[in-house]
């Protein structure tokens, strides 16, 4: 709907591979969301047995497809962000939110998502520039 405005008579498929992984991406996503609603655990044990299998399933697939490089010390700083803010913190408010709300009024909140991080982006560039010129 997003993409052709409503009229789908304009979707093309131009490149199935990657039309599919995303696909099957948004599915994983939205069957995460359902379930998670579904399981009756603290919700940072359950956030934690997910990122420890996909910690796994990660590792397998590394090393099935390239090689494991040790992070320098300028990358482990954005590794730890996106860690534990980006990913920690948005999926537990967001696992508490599908349990105690409905999830058709919580997921058009979804949408909300690249504005407000453009929005931080935008601030934490600033503030980061600001230090820099100082």
């Amino acid at each position: 709907m997003v993409l052709t405005k409503g009229n789908f008579s304009q979707l093309k498929f131009e490149n199935l591979t990657i039309d599919l992984i995303v696909f099957f991406g948004a599915f994983v996503f939205a069957l995460f969301s359902v379930l998670s609603k579904k399981i009756e655990m603290n919700d940072i044990s359950l956030l934690t047995i997910y990122f420890l299998t996909a910690s796994v399933a990660s590792f397998i697939s590394m090393n099935i497809f390239s090689e494991f490089k040790t992070p320098g010390l300028n990358t482990i700083t954005p590794i730890v962000i996106n860690g534990f803010f980006v990913n920690g913190l948005s999926y537990i408010f967001w696992i508490k939110a599908l349990k105690i709300g409905e999830a058709s009024f919580i997921a058009p909140f979804v949408f909300l998502t690249p504005v407000l991080s453009s929005i931080f982006f935008s601030f934490f560039l600033m503030n980061l520039f600001t230090q820099l010129t100082l």
